[in-house]
Parts: structure tokens; C-alpha cells; sequence
């Protein structure tokens, strides 16, 4: 798994990178405290839903993938061990930080909703980027064919918009093996 640990970046510095470090403590806190969680956010989450402003949660979440990929318990403990094994225990804050995130974890029945906002601010991050791209070869005087430039620009935005997708929906045949234990 490659892994990018660079903070999230927009050429044009005046717009405000969309992120919600608290929203991220409160799901990297629950990922640490509760399986249930972990699962949730195993399937849930990627590593680009933590742009890593102000903080290295990128870091702590790509600690846990791995040990959930091999199949060892997340913790404290074991996050710790694995951020040291990849030299990134201090950059994430070392365990002062990943105490106050375990701590403030507060209940994870609403894990889901938690996952899918940060969805929603990565997808809105991907669309800036798409945007800033698109401006920043405008503005290196690189556009060419206004209807190529335009054409090129409405692919990638329907790329991202694409990657939208219902984390609750149910499949037919779900439905149908719901139905049918309800009328027996």
C-alpha cells in the first residue's frame, strides 16, 4: 500500500482547504476504543479522508490499516508500536495525542455518519483540487483549445462526482432477505 503522508494542498493559498479535525479525532478516537468502530471504519474510510491539516491523522489511520490488515487488535498500544515501526510516533504527537483521541471518543453508533462526512469533505477537496489544476494551467498559459481545456476539465470533475456513493444503500437482495423474515 502506497502511502502519502503529505498534507493536502491547493496551488492558489487563498482558498480554505475543507476539513474537520475534530470530526477526524472523534473517528480515529473510536477506531482506537471499539472493534465495532474499526470495522466501520476499515470499510469506510480511506487515507485521503485525512488531509492532514494541522495534524498527522493521515498517519494514525494508515497505522491502523495496517494492523488491521495483519490481522492484529488495534489499540493504543499496538497503534503506538506501529507508528514507531514507521517512524512516525512523534510526528503524529506520540501518545499524548493518541490518549486525547481515545479519550474523546464518544459513542460509535453514529460511526457511519462520521465516516460519511468525511467523505463528503474529501470529495470536496478533490473537486478544489480538480478547480486549481484547471486555473493553474490557465494561468501558466498552457489552456490550448478552449473546448479540449473545458472538455478535460468537465472529465475530471465528473471523476469525482462519480465517487459519491450511498454508504447506507441496501441491495436488492438484502431488501428482499429482510421482507421475507419480517412476514414469517
Amino acid at each position: 500500500m502506497k502511502f502519502d503522508n503529505n498534507p493536502f494542498t491547493l496551488s492558489d493559498k487563498t482558498i480554505a482547504i475543507p476539513n474537520d479535525t475534530i470530526l477526524e479525532r472523534t473517528v480515529l478516537g473510536l477506531m482506537l476504543t471499539s472493534a465495532e468502530a474499526l470495522e466501520v471504519g476499515m470499510q469506510h474510510l480511506e487515507a485521503s479522508y485525512f488531509p492532514n491539516i494541522d495534524n498527522n491523522n493521515r498517519a494514525i489511520f494508515y497505522a491502523m490499516k495496517l494492523l488491521h490488515e495483519e490481522n492484529i487488535k488495534v489499540d493504543i498500544v499496538t497503534v503506538s508500536g506501529k507508528l514507531r515501526e514507521l517512524r512516525l510516533f512523534s510526528a503524529v504527537g506520540g501518545l499524548e495525542y493518541l490518549s486525547l483521541i481515545a479519550e474523546e471518543a464518544i459513542t460509535y453508533s453514529a460511526i457511519k455518519d462520521y465516516c460519511l462526512g468525511l467523505r463528503d469533505l474529501d470529495l470536496l477537496r478533490k473537486a478544489l483540487k480538480v478547480m486549481d489544476q484547471g486555473i493553474e494551467k490557465q494561468r501558466q498559459g498552457q489552456v490550448g483549445d478552449v473546448n479540449d481545456y473545458l472538455s478535460d476539465l468537465l472529465r475530471d470533475i465528473t471523476k469525482v462526482a462519480e465517487e459519491r456513493r450511498i454508504m447506507d444503500f441496501e441491495s436488492l437482495g438484502d431488501i428482499a432477505k429482510g421482507l421475507k423474515a419480517h412476514l414469517e
